[in-house]
């Protein structure tokens, strides 16, 4: 069995962060979402603390750059395991690259 969370990250950056000549507004709140699966039969019974807490892990070191965490600030996280919002994100990322 899968388990699925839809996570979203909103952070603001620093003039130091790695990656800010490619930030189109550097001044503005980012955002970044991204869809984690779990499996179960693999990892036994995670729960939503545990899949929440590697979403955060993670999106915290995509958001800086993929280095570290240290030129970002104002962190704030957005959590759904709801099969709906999953879908609909995964068909507006599909359609992005139709």
């Amino acid at each position: 069995m899968k388990k699925s969370i839809l996570a979203t990250i909103y952070y603001t950056v620093d003039s130091e962060h790695p990656d800010i000549q490619y930030i189109k507004n550097p001044s503005e709140i980012q955002s970044f979402t991204d869809v984690y699966r779990f499996d179960t039969d693999y990892l036994g019974n995670i729960d939503r603390y545990d899949m929440e807490n590697y979403a955060k892990n993670d999106l915290r070191l995509v958001a800086g750059g993929g280095y570290n965490t240290e030129h970002i600030h104002n962190v704030t996280f957005e959590f759904s395991t709801n099969q709906n919002d999953i879908d609909k994100f995964n068909a507006e990322l599909k359609k992005r690259f139709e």
